[in-house]
């Protein structure tokens, strides 16, 4: 979550910067007006802890939701109130959904070697409370130490994403349990990615993939601005690439099921410094709304960072699908190679680091290696439907898209089909 920004927080308008919450309620002067009132949140909180809540240190935000961090009676306690920035007229279906997924992440990472905060408290958004906190889903989480607000200046930053690199590798090994795969597997897969699928996570691996990949080209062509004849000549001809493109699995690797972040940052991680050795850690990974589970050859391993740019910019993203090709070669991660290749660019710092984290995320587990080595034409794949149906890409032209896509199809599979 980020700290609070008063222009992309439309419910208060007037000048708050997320901290001092609890004191101007103290004195009348909560910023607003608020389209929930936040003294019904701290009651809610203090009936469920039996206690008043003392202070409220800052208030943030993430795309979905509110973090209210909130003081209670035991000095030494603080948790974090996740509420959803939506009333439950507009978005029922999806606090729901996130709820369960959220509980049931808690439930399989906590006490593992991915660090997440205890669930102390959690209810569902009530759909006739309009205009009213009860009206939107709320999970109460204990906080974990740390933070992430000074962390990528305070700390070495190879250390620190030597520790990042860690957790995510880690969560790359999670098991997944039957119980798990089976509330959250398909139902996820629907929500995220647009795609219904009827299978059991008994379905051969390979199997899985294949029909996943079908159901996903079917959603995607069928909502295309395109005639019924270009529909038919591109679904024939990206369905028929499928089989060519997922490589054999000889080593039960490649299709294994993996629990995905997707919003794998540093705004979604809480880092300390270990008292042992003076080294960040990670003590929590938070913020899931946007995950789900997918076959290992579609895991994404990028971490998004702050800015790289001491004149600001936007955060950078290292080791995406885009630069393994790069970052897998034997380059070093020497920052003299990348300024070779890039010059003195924003480019050049974060392909190294890039270079760099991935070199960590891999050493830590070799298996994630093996698989992002293969499977280049399925992930391309994959993330060309996935751009079709981004919301955020305003003016693209998705027919152009799919065109593009179903010529690239057509001629891997005929080369990987020789």
């Amino acid at each position: 979550m980020e700290t609070f920004d008063e222009e992309r927080f439309p419910e208060c308008h007037q000048p708050f910067d997320g901290k001092g919450l609890f004191e101007l309620i103290r004195i009348n002067k909560a910023p607003g007006p608020f389209i929930w009132d936040i003294e019904e949140l701290i009651s809610e909180v203090e009936k469920y802890h039996g206690g008043p809540v003392i202070d409220i240190p800052i208030v943030k935000y993430g795309a979905s939701n509110f973090g209210i961090y909130m003081q209670l009676t035991d000095s030494a306690r603080e948790v974090v109130a996740r509420l959803s920035r939506s009333d439950a007229e507009y978005s029922l279906q999806q606090q729901v959904s996130d709820i369960h997924f959220e509980a049931a992440v808690n439930g399989l990472l906590l006490g593992s070697q991915v660090p997440v905060s205890k669930i102390l408290y959690s209810r569902l958004p009530q759909p006739r409370a309009r205009n009213s906190v009860l009206g939107r889903g709320l999970i109460v989480f204990e906080k974990n130490d740390g933070d992430n607000d000074t962390v990528w200046g305070r700390f070495d930053t190879k250390q620190l994403l030597n520790c990042v690199a860690e957790v995510r590798a880690n969560l790359f090994k999670i098991k997944l349990s039957e119980q798990f795969l089976a509330s959250c597997l398909t139902k996820r897969l629907h929500e995220i990615h647009g795609v219904d699928l009827t299978d059991t996570p008994d379905t051969l691996p390979r199997q899985f993939c294949m029909n996943l990949f079908t159901e996903k080209v079917k959603a995607v062509v069928k909502l295309a601005p395109i005639d019924s004849h270009q529909k038919r000549t591109i679904m024939l001809i990206l369905l028929s690439a499928i089989p060519h493109i997922l490589p054999p699995d000889t080593d039960g690797h490649l299709y294994r099921l993996v629990l995905e972040h997707r919003d794998f940052k540093m705004d979604n991680l809480l880092i300390t410094r270990c008292p042992e050795y003076g080294e960040p850690e990670v003590t929590a990974l938070f913020d899931w709304e946007q995950g789900c589970v997918l076959p290992a050859i579609l895991s994404d391993p990028s971490f998004i960072t702050p800015n790289l740019s001491e004149k600001g910019g936007s955060p950078a993203r290292l080791g995406s699908w885009d630069d393994l090709d790069l970052l897998f070669t034997g380059v070093s991660s020497d920052n003299t190679v990348f300024t070779r290749l890039y010059g003195e660019t924003g480019d050049a710092k974060r392909l190294r680091l890039g270079k760099y984290y991935l070199d960590a995320l891999f050493r830590y587990s070799p298996e994630y290696a093996d698989v992002m080595a293969t499977g280049e034409d399925a992930r391309h794949f994959w993330s060309e439907l996935e751009e079709c149906l981004n919301e955020d890409n305003d003016g693209i032209n998705v027919g152009d898209i799919l065109e593009g896509l179903a010529v690239w199809a057509r001629d891997r599979a005929e080369y990987l089909g020789d």
